[in-house]
């Protein structure tokens, strides 16, 4: 395909009123236009490194491997290493295809399509749950999470530069395709909006955020500074991040002329994508709406007097779970297994009328020689309420409330 034909393909108008149809077709463009952008990074870099391969341009600058595993990433439970190599073929069939027929988008996308294809098939022949981390709550253009960086250590980790903990809890924003909200206006004002909405769940519901943070390209535009996000500093967006090639997605849900001739012309994306953040505060100044001014606002933040004791009973529950395969396997010795302080602190979040109750499941897992990760099929509705319950008041532990009044 010349880059001619690219051209007349991209601008042509896509027809359908279909979203999911019509995110299919958007797709598909963004990859044949980010298939260009390797080929080129893959001849720049052959230059000093001739053992470079056009499938690691493709892995390095491109959304197509996040785009095969999008279904992957919808479904709970699913660790993405279980597809290293299904990715694997991927490559060695792509490099083979590259090295035989040289810049083939036709026949690229056909091998793309065909590992999407692959992966739909195997997953709908299983009984899989779809995951719910993102939520939609009464806002029309972002959708949001919550996270540590501790989810996120390479994306996030120039926050603990900035003072923030790693037990710190950040509320992360996403931008949706505006094309997706039926409103026929796009601007700053109802992004505004939905940062009011969102403020008002923080207060409401999520009193534990530290901070909003959010990646996306618009945040190297200058509506970065008139939202008042600030940049994160070492923790530069990959160009194979869907946040970056979403620019190219106009209001309307069509390739955005004017960047894509912008890309052809200097062969270098208009926009990177940044990550950014608000201290909690500072967001609920900018956008917590008028009629919920001046009121008494409860939020939590992390106690440091008690961090350190919490990170330790946090990395002592990990290395109870990891060693807990060597106890059953080698008949190690039950009581003393458990008698560490750390671990009693643990089992006193249960409540002491729960302990035995406690004490007597894990005595029954280690007869049965039951494998941690399969606690909750043995477990009864009464052991899951209080495993939840503990869970919640360790999380609890390590955070003091902290009173304001935004006017």
């Amino acid at each position: 395909m010349s880059l001619e034909n690219l051209k007349e393909i991209i601008s042509k108008q896509i027809e359908s009123e279909n979203y999911k149809e019509r995110g299919e077709i958007l797709y598909e463009k963004i990859e044949q236009i980010s298939l260009v952008y390797a080929d080129k990074k893959f001849h720049e870099i052959k230059k000093d490194r001739p053992e470079y391969k056009f499938s690691e341009a493709v892995k390095d600058f491109t959304p197509i491997e996040k785009h095969i595993l999008k279904i992957i990433y919808d479904i709970e439970n699913h660790d993405l290493k279980d597809y290293d190599l299904f990715l694997k073929s991927f490559y060695e069939e792509l490099d083979f295809l590259y090295e035989s027929d040289g810049l083939d988008i036709n026949k690229i996308l056909n091998l793309i399509k065909s590992k999407k294809d692959l992966l739909k098939s195997f997953l709908s022949s299983g009984n899989f749950k779809k995951r719910e981390d993102n939520k939609k709550e009464g806002t029309k253009l972002l959708y949001f999470n919550t996270l540590g960086i501790d989810d996120h250590k390479e994306a996030y980790r120039g926050m603990k530069k900035l003072g923030f903990s790693e037990s710190d809890l950040f509320l992360e924003i996403h931008l949706d395709s505006f094309y997706h909200t039926n409103e026929k206006n796009f601007g700053s004002e109802m992004i505004k909006k939905d940062l009011g909405i969102i403020a008002e769940k923080i207060i409401d519901n999520i009193p534990k955020t530290a901070a909003v943070v959010g990646t996306s390209w618009l945040l190297d535009t200058p509506i970065m500074n008139r939202l008042g996000f600030i940049k994160i500093e070492d923790s530069d967006v990959e160009q194979n991040d869907n946040s970056t090639w979403n620019q190219f997605i106009d209001k309307d849900g069509q390739i955005n002329d004017k960047r894509f001739n912008e890309f052809m012309e200097t062969g270098e994306l208009p926009f990177k994508s940044i990550r950014a953040y608000i201290p909690v505060e500072e967001f609920l100044k900018r956008y917590l709406p008028d009629n919920r001014r001046g009121e008494k606002i409860i939020l939590k933040e992390v106690d440091k007097s008690k961090e350190d004791h919490f990170l330790r009973m946090k990395k002592e529950s990990k290395r109870i779970k990891s060693d807990w395969e060597y106890l059953i396997k080698n008949n190690g010795d039950f009581k003393s297994f458990f008698n560490g302080d750390i671990f009693r602190e643990l089992l006193g979040f249960l409540g002491q009328e729960n302990e035995g109750k406690y004490l007597d499941f894990f005595r029954e897992m280690y007869e049965k020689k039951i494998l941690w990760q399969d606690f909750n099929k043995y477990q009864n509705e009464d052991l899951k309420r209080i495993s939840e319950e503990s869970e919640k008041k360790m999380r609890d532990y390590i955070y003091k409330t902290k009173e304001i009044i935004i006017d």
